[in-house]
């Protein structure tokens, strides 16, 4: 799961462990490689909460309810074909190859050789402390 910190109440865990559900955390600094398809809905969400945010007119700091209706705007002012797109681009939807999707996720945004290999090296270290085993083709989506 991802690091939401709502993800780690005594209840879902309680739930999880209720219904036989193991729960594996995402390595720290490594959840917008683990789940990119989150990444990109909240960069455009994100994009468009500041963008109101810097043109509300009112006494700042915010109260709760002005940022409340902020976000809520932000949400909804985005259009359904963009949504769409970014399924597809994440390979939600659509028929492309899912190799070919993860491939493509994984290096976008990278903008050092190194950048991968140092990812790897944290997947790694993060299975072998809590002995998860990585294996498979994992190995050649991180060869040059």
């Amino acid at each position: 799961m991802d690091r939401e910190r709502a993800l780690f109440t005594q209840q879902v865990r309680y739930d999880a462990a209720l219904h036989g559900v193991e729960i594996l955390e995402f390595p720290p600094g490594l959840g917008h490689l683990m789940n990119p398809c989150d990444n990109y809905f909240h960069s455009y969400f994100k994009a468009r909460y500041w963008n109101r945010v810097a043109q509300a007119q009112g006494p700042k700091p915010f109260t709760f309810m002005h940022k409340v209706a902020l976000i809520e705007g932000a949400y909804y002012d985005m259009k359904e074909l963009s949504i769409v797109h970014v399924f597809k681009h994440c390979g939600l939807i659509g028929d492309e190859d899912p190799a070919a999707v993860i491939d493509r996720l994984l290096a976008e945004g990278t903008s050092y050789p190194g950048y991968l290999k140092a990812a790897k090296l944290r997947f790694d270290n993060y299975a072998l402390t809590h002995d998860i085993d990585f294996s498979g083709d994992y190995e050649e989506s991180y060869s040059e």
